[in-house]
């Protein structure tokens, strides 16, 4: 933020909107304003739909039973845990921000364990 307001980064880390705000916990520190400009303005639950880092998040499938919208966090619904396996779409969730939104064609991960052992994923080989 380096001086700047803090409001986008509230809006692209919005797990910080689901608990106690920061911004409340330091107003305890407070000691007052450097200029009028400096009026405080109640942005956190504005929407801006333009910049929406949430619109192009995945479809969720129906046994997670939803914790938190933004970001999505959830917890496995007991009617998918009847077997020792649970399937991957049913696993629980913990993000933190919004899913990144990659292309799969040309997208690259690479696992360095080791110096001598590595594993290198593009494309198809990524799901």
């Amino acid at each position: 933020a380096v001086g700047g307001p803090l409001e986008p980064f509230w809006g692209y880390w919005a797990y910080h909107k689901s608990i106690d705000r920061p911004s409340d916990t330091l107003r305890t520190y407070w000691i007052g304003r450097m200029a009028d400009e400096d009026e405080d303005e109640d942005t956190e639950d504005a929407e801006d739909v333009e910049n929406d880092t949430y619109a192009s998040e995945p479809k969720r499938d129906s046994m997670q039973i939803p914790l938190l919208q933004r970001p999505w966090c959830s917890e496995t619904d007991l009617r998918a845990l009847r077997s020792y396996f649970t399937a991957n779409d049913a696993f629980y969730v913990r993000n933190h921000a919004p899913v990144p939104q990659l292309d799969k064609k040309n997208h690259e991960i690479s696992f360095e364990c080791e110096e001598d052992k590595s594993t290198h994923l593009m494309g198809k080989g990524i799901s």
